[in-house]
Order: structure tokens, then C-alpha cells, then sequence
């Protein structure tokens, strides 16, 4: 039991430094006009539970970040949502991503 509990705290400390790495990649804006829109690169599954955890333990509010939490699927085409500009964040591939993003 004690080897599971100490597996955990990684993990959520991982998942505290992932929420400071969006803080830090939307910048120092802690007023926005919209929520950030990330978009998951499936439906919910356990692999996306660390992003909805922030959520509802308020940890994006934490750093003046407003999130939306956006469901993916199999109609949806995360890399397309970026490149358009409805979405800000996905989950995928990051090569695929940074392709995605207008150069410039």
C-alpha cells in the first residue's frame, strides 16, 4: 500500500507543474476575454483525468487562468481545431502540433 500512495505524489506534482506550464505559455494576462480552450485528443478517458482534476480543484483559477475542457472524438480533428484557431491547446503528437501552428 505504502508503494502506491508514494507513486501518486509524483503524479500530482507532475500534474501541478503541467497547470504552472500553461500558466507560463498564456502569458502574464491575468484577465482574458475568453477561457483558454484545450481539446482533448479522444473522448474522456483516465489519461485526460489529470486535466479535469485542475479543473475542479481550481488550480487553473489558481493562476488566473480560465480553461475549457473540450472533448475530442472521432469526428473531431484536433490539428485543425488549432490551426483555426478554435482551440488553443490539444493533446496529441507535439510534432504534429508545432506543424500545425502558423509560422510566422
Amino acid at each position: 500500500m505504502a508503494s502506491v500512495t508514494a507513486e501518486l505524489w509524483p503524479r500530482r506534482r507532475f500534474l501541478a507543474s503541467g497547470a504552472a506550464l500553461v500558466a507560463a505559455a498564456a502569458g502574464s494576462r491575468r484577465s482574458r476575454s475568453r477561457p483558454l480552450r484545450l481539446v482533448t485528443n479522444w473522448y474522456a478517458q483516465a489519461e485526460h483525468g489529470g486535466f479535469y482534476q485542475a479543473l475542479a480543484l481550481g488550480i487553473y483559477a489558481d493562476y488566473g487562468l480560465q480553461v475549457e475542457i473540450r472533448m475530442g472524438g472521432t469526428a473531431v480533428n484536433v490539428l485543425q481545431l488549432l490551426a483555426g484557431g478554435a482551440a488553443d491547446f490539444v493533446l496529441g503528437g507535439s510534432p504534429d502540433a508545432l506543424a500545425a501552428l502558423p509560422s510566422g
